[in-house]
């Protein structure tokens, strides 16, 4: 088990007060071709022409370092049409050097910038637009202020929360240098972005519903973080991974953040993969707490990463693994988990097929049973206390409520069965103890029926 925990008292960081803000854009462009004159101490806002797009950024150089800190937005509240600002670069964490110890290069999403003449938040994912893929800008960025700012290349630290951690994930692994990864609360399965997000993110980028799968299926690495990092890990991308999870957040600790310890074979209490590149730690904070991590476990938070970046790659053996995925034939009947991963798979089915066997075996029976016990109970409790906040990114359970509308009131629909999901104590030990005797209990039961109609039908004819 894997926990963050909070600074003694005597460690507290004053942390500025906000945690992202807007800014006026730079009069002038920049080129990449020629010096960007950085300040030597200061805090900047510059506009860069990268040759394969523009983008509006933030230096922050009050502290140096042999690190360059890359933040990255999540959703960006909805435009106002009254508002003159709202298509002004929106910013994250620029101002939090007290805590990244290091220069920051804060990107504006430019796909956020834009008008979208919506009323749902606008969540860009760095990705551009369905014609121009907008990652080898921001790479291109990435590169040009680390020579400005005499950083070696390979000590790169991305961060973000909520869907800027999706977006973190998904340039950092595409990165071939070393870059290490911090992501907080990150959505990690496209089928299950919050639908009304995508719509408007869709339209912004030029494009329809249409044109959204068609780019998940051809492109997959654009908008799955776990297929990107699956084939940055394959590409021998020298990426580290940092996942920070709070298990109150229902919706990507069910919904997400399973894809991530399945994929790479960690225990769901948190812990290192055991190709040494993947870590995730777990926190606990109140229900809405769905985004960035409470500023009490920031510090810790980012020690934590940092000397998960700095140490060396260490493997260790696998765990047990499923013999179907031994023997090619894939994962052992997760079939959510095997169409989150690879129904967008590229043209070349066959070989990615292998990569997958070798790269998703599932972690044991036990794992799947107790996932689906931990749905009946999260269902339970759902019906108590009410879905989760739906306003984070990775929610896309609020929708079908939303279409149910008045009709499903009067005639309420059956409950939709949702896929496998990790359960919202998976956190405790106790839980996930009862989980498994749970889980044994119904395999042994459902043994029972399949070798004579067990117990029940033996009760019946007496």
């Amino acid at each position: 088990m894997l926990r963050l925990t909070t600074d003694a008292p005597d460690k507290p960081l004053t942390l500025p007060i906000a945690d992202t803000d807007i800014a006026r854009e730079a009069a002038e462009t920049r080129d990449l071709r020629h010096p960007l004159n950085l300040p030597k101490r200061g805090v900047t806002v510059i506009r860069v022409d990268t040759g394969v797009g523009t983008l509006n950024a933030s230096v922050n150089t009050l502290h140096r370092s042999d690190r360059l800190v890359v933040t990255f937005t999540g959703a960006r509240p909805p435009a106002k049409a009254d508002a003159p600002n709202t298509r002004w670069p929106f910013f994250e964490r620029r101002h939090w050097d007290v805590l990244f110890q290091a220069p920051i290069l804060a990107i504006s999403d430019p796909l956020s910038e834009l008008d979208w003449n919506a009323d749902s938040p606008r969540a860009g994912l760095y990705a551009g637009t369905f014609e121009r893929d907008g990652v080898p800008a921001v790479l291109a960025l990435i590169d040009k202020v680390c020579d400005e700012l005499a950083v070696p290349r390979h000590r790169v630290v991305l961060y973000g929360a909520c869907g800027g951690g999706t977006a973190a994930l998904l340039v950092g692994a595409r990165r071939a240098q070393g870059t290490g990864i911090i992501a907080v609360n990150p959505p990690l399965r496209p089928e299950k972005y919050r639908s009304t997000l995508v719509e408007t993110a869709c339209t912004a980028a030029g494009g329809d519903a249409a044109a959204w799968a068609r780019m998940n299926h051809e492109q997959p690495w654009r908008a799955n973080p776990l297929l990107a990092l699956r084939d940055g890990f394959q590409a021998k991308h020298d990426v580290r991974v940092f996942v920070a999870q709070n298990i109150k957040d229902k919706t990507t600790i069910n919904r997400h953040f399973p894809g991530l310890w399945r994929r790479f074979d960690l225990d769901p209490d948190g812990g290192v993969g055991p190709e040494g590149r993947v870590m995730a730690a777990l926190y606990q904070a109140p229900e809405d707490a769905t985004g960035h991590e409470p500023r009490d476990l920031s510090g810790p938070m980012v020690r934590m990463a940092y000397a998960f970046f700095d140490a060396p790659v260490v493997v260790t053996p696998r765990k047990r693994r499923a013999p179907a995925a031994k023997a090619g034939l894939g994962e052992d009947g997760d079939a959510d988990l095997d169409a989150d991963a690879d129904a967008d798979a590229d043209s070349d089915a066959d070989a990615r097929a292998d990569a997958v066997a070798d790269d998703e075996a599932d972690n044991d029976a036990d794992f799947d049973a107790m996932a689906d016990v931990a749905e009946a109970s999260d269902d339970e409790a759902e019906a108590e206390t009410g879905e989760a906040d739906g306003d984070g990114f990775g929610d896309g359970a609020d929708d079908a409520a939303d279409e149910r509308g008045d009709a499903g009131a009067a005639a309420p629909a059956p409950k939709k069965k949702r896929p496998v999901r990790g359960g919202m104590a998976f956190g405790n030990p106790e839980y996930r103890k009862k989980l498994k005797l749970k889980a044994r209990k119904a395999e042994k039961a459902a043994q029972g029926a399949g070798n004579g109609g067990g117990a029940k039908k033996k009760k019946a004819r007496g």
